[in-house]
């Protein structure tokens, strides 16, 4: 089938042939599932069509989540209905998906990150650890996609929690549109409801941050005015929670809300994301850092090798949802430092121990290609060359070998 049909068939033709590519998967039970998978930044972002499961012809669309965007000043919410504010936690999101035979029978219920058809093994290991049982009650009855956040300690990104690892339900996936959710499931933390009765009113409605608060109700004219007033007072609350406890409170609320027409809506409000015209926050790049390991994982080396621009260009499309490709471009190497820090960080192998590796292994091939291996292996130790290299010279000279 030519990419062009695949788009109007499967994607109502809202998916550019250039963000379309075919691929064939491995599944962690050894079932082969291939198909069309969609990069376009918008509702299809990381969605996929499953052809053909085990080299038996099948036709299962797995909805990836939407990307999330900040209030824009012009759009307009059903005023007649309570929003929920839902803290937005700072993890990685796993969509999971039960696969079906080509009779509809599931035959295996696999998470996915929002790029990946499967996640990387690292992330399946940490999903793993949550309580499965409520998945389980689900797929007796359901046959829909989950949208969960998994984080905590395991999974360290910018906001540092008390849980060791865990999942909240974000959103569900049933038949063709997203539906309430599950009630058997754990949600976020609903910190705020906005509703409007003439003026637009900001209830606290957190256990966990009400203290923080000087008032239980805020009241703004128009709803633009309330978004600002969400946006300052979560502002005010990671500051006074970092003053007590040395560390911010949150990453942001998500606003689950219905447009104008009745369909779901969210909109994001997070404190300290820089201007979308001018300024792009350390924090801001630093996040879609982590979502590209939380994507790529244990792929991430193989990845570099092949294409050392695979991490920008990931990060370039992430970014470019909020901000102008003139504003990142100002970011290029920031982007650059911050990804190799991270990197740097994840591998948690110190220089010395990388030396006595390489000579185990290559010493009897010399120093300049035990070099080049340290290059090919550890990229994101590149800062480090020189002092790898003095190092190395120095021990080889102490083993006996030849330099």
């Amino acid at each position: 089938m030519k990419l062009k049909d695949v788009s109007e068939k499967y994607f109502n033709g809202k998916v550019s042939q250039r963000n379309l590519s075919r691929f064939t998967q491995t599944t962690p039970e050894g079932n082969v599932i291939e198909g069309y998978f969609s990069k376009e930044p918008n509702k299809y972002l990381g969605s996929f069509i499953i052809t053909r499961v085990n080299d038996e012809p099948t036709n299962q669309f797995i909805q990836s989540m939407p990307k999330i965007h900040f209030y824009n000043n012009e759009e307009d919410i059903c005023s007649s209905v309570i929003s929920r504010c839902y803290e937005k936690l700072d993890g990685a999101c796993l969509i999971v998906y039960p696969l079906k035979d080509k009779n509809g029978n599931i035959i295996e219920i696999i998470p996915k990150t929002r790029n990946r058809v499967v996640a990387d093994k690292e992330f399946i290991d940490l999903f793993n650890k949550t309580d499965q049982n409520p998945i389980n009650q689900y797929y007796a009855k359901n046959d829909g996609m989950l949208l969960f956040e998994l984080y905590g300690t395991l999974n360290p990104h910018l906001i540092q929690y008390d849980e060791y690892i865990d999942v909240r339900l974000i959103a569900v996936y049933e038949g063709s549109k997203f539906v309430p959710v599950n009630p058997i499931f754990k949600k976020p933390d609903l910190v705020f409801t906005l509703e409007y009765d003439g003026n637009w009113i900001i209830a606290v409605t957190s256990k966990k941050f009400k203290s923080y608060f000087d008032s239980d109700k805020y009241t703004y004219s128009t709803l633009r005015d309330a978004i600002n007033g969400m946006y300052l007072l979560l502002i005010d609350l990671n500051d006074r929670h970092e003053t007590k406890t040395g560390r911010k409170a949150i990453e942001g609320v998500v606003i689950n809300t219905l447009n104008t027409e009745g369909h779901p809506k969210w909109i994001k409000v997070k404190p300290n994301i820089g201007n979308k015209d001018y300024v792009i926050m350390e924090d801001t790049i630093r996040k879609e850092v982590l979502k590209y390991f939380d994507d790529y994982g244990s792929e991430v080396l193989s990845i570099y090798n092949r294409d050392e621009g695979h991490h920008t260009e990931y990060i370039y499309r992430m970014l470019e949802e909020e901000f102008s490709r003139d504003v990142i471009e100002e970011y290029d190497s920031k982007i650059e430092d911050i990804f190799i820090e991270t990197w740097n960080k994840k591998v948690r192998k110190n220089i010395k121990t990388i030396c006595d590796d390489m000579i185990d292994e290559y010493a009897d091939r010399g120093i300049d290609f035990c070099m080049e291996m340290f290059v090919k292996e550890y990229p994101m130790k590149k800062g480090q060359y020189d002092e790898f290299r003095d190092l190395l010279e120095k021990q080889m000279l102490k083993y006996g070998f030849d330099v």
